[in-house]
C-alpha cells in the first residue's frame, strides 16, 4: 500500500507545483512591469526638467521617446533571446554566426532607432534641447546608479 502511495503523493505535489511556478513568474512578470513603469516616470520628470520642456511638448515627446525606448528593449530582447539560444548546448555554426551579427551590430541598430526618432523629435524640441537631451538621459542613468549604490550600501549595512 505504501509503494502506491509515495508515487501518487510526488505525482500530486509536482502536479501542484507547475501552477506555482506560473503564477510566481507571473507575479515576477508583474514586478518587472511596475519597476518599468515607475522608472519611466521618474525619467519623464527627470528629463522635463533638464530639457525645460513645457506641458505641451512632455505631451508629444514623450509619447515618441516612450516609442523609442519600446523598440530598442525589444531589440535587446531578441539580441538576447539569440545570445540564449546560440549559448545552449548543440547550436549549430549558422545560429552562432546569426548571434553574433545581432550582437555586434546591436548598437548600430539602436542608433538607427534613434536616429529615426530624432527626425521626429525635431518637430517637438527645439535645437538647444535635441542637444541637451544627450546630456540629459546621462544625467538620469548616473542619477539611478547613485540611487542604486546608496540602497545597496544601506542593504549591506543592515545585514
Amino acid at each position: 500500500m505504501m509503494t502506491r502511495f509515495i508515487p501518487l503523493m510526488c505525482a500530486l505535489l509536482f502536479m501542484a507545483m507547475v501552477p506555482a511556478k506560473a503564477l510566481a513568474q507571473q507575479l515576477n512578470e508583474d514586478d518587472r512591469n511596475r519597476y518599468v513603469n515607475q522608472i519611466r516616470a521618474y525619467k519623464h520628470d527627470f528629463l522635463a526638467k533638464e530639457l525645460g520642456l513645457s506641458k505641451a511638448q512632455q505631451d508629444a515627446f514623450f509619447e515618441l521617446y516612450d516609442a523609442m525606448e519600446d523598440r530598442t528593449m525589444d531589440l535587446g530582447g531578441e539580441v538576447r533571446d539569440l545570445e540564449k539560444k546560440a549559448s545552449a548546448a548543440g547550436a549549430s555554426d549558422e545560429e552562432m554566426a546569426a548571434a553574433a551579427v545581432a550582437l555586434y551590430s546591436q548598437k548600430m541598430r539602436e542608433g538607427e532607432i534613434e536616429m529615426e526618432y530624432y527626425e521626429k523629435f525635431k518637430g517637438t524640441l527645439t535645437p538647444a534641447q535635441l542637444v541637451a537631451l544627450k546630456s540629459a538621459e546621462r544625467k538620469f542613468t548616473q542619477e539611478l546608479m547613485r540611487q542604486h549604490r546608496r540602497l545597496r550600501g544601506e542593504k549591506g549595512a543592515r545585514r
